[in-house]
């Protein structure tokens, strides 16, 4: 728990700048105009798996974004357990304006690895692939040179064989 408390006060302090930094007009910033979009951002997953993802697309208006990526994440308390994600993105900006709240959904497909120590010789493993969904909530701050911050929180669907796994899911990113 403390670790978790360390985390939201480290996240909070690194928004202050930002959120200073962040228009205040009501013009919708440079990367959310028609035409190419994109953003990198760092992951998490239930604060186990760590991980990047990037996402490039096309703006259809301010409000509307689709566009294709690519989201790696791998948990070293786990063995060196590692997954790999395409997908597709469809994401919705709420607000014409430079701070905005989001919505979005990926789906695609999820496959990964895993380091597997107790067999001699030391063997990496795939593991099956699932169909992934991802629903999350956010938010967008437009900064003054055009470019964008954003932090969403969404929930990570897998389904494989009949079997469902969730988990929770917290992005931060760049967008441009």
């Amino acid at each position: 728990m403390k670790t978790f408390k360390r985390a939201i006060v480290l996240l909070v302090t690194c928004m202050l700048p930002v959120c200073m930094n962040a228009r205040t007009g009501e013009e919708t910033p440079a990367y959310r105009q028609k035409g190419y979009a994109g953003n990198i951002a760092l992951t998490n997953w239930c604060f186990v798996f760590a991980g990047f993802e990037t996402s490039h697309g096309y703006m259809f208006n301010e409000h509307h974004y689709l566009g294709l990526g690519f989201e790696t994440h791998i948990s070293p308390a786990l063995d060196f357990v590692g997954v790999i994600e395409p997908f597709v993105e469809y994401k919705s900006y709420f607000l014409k304006r430079g701070s905005t709240p989001t919505a979005s959904l990926r789906t695609g497909y999820c496959t990964g690895f895993f380091y597997n120590e107790s067999e001699k010789p030391i063997r990496i493993v795939a593991l099956p692939i699932a169909f992934e969904l991802n629903p999350s909530l956010g938010w967008d701050w437009g900064l003054k040179k055009g470019k964008g911050l954003s932090l969403n929180v969404g929930m990570q669907v897998l389904i494989a064989d009949a079997e469902t796994a969730l988990a929770t899911k917290v992005s931060f990113g760049f967008c441009f």
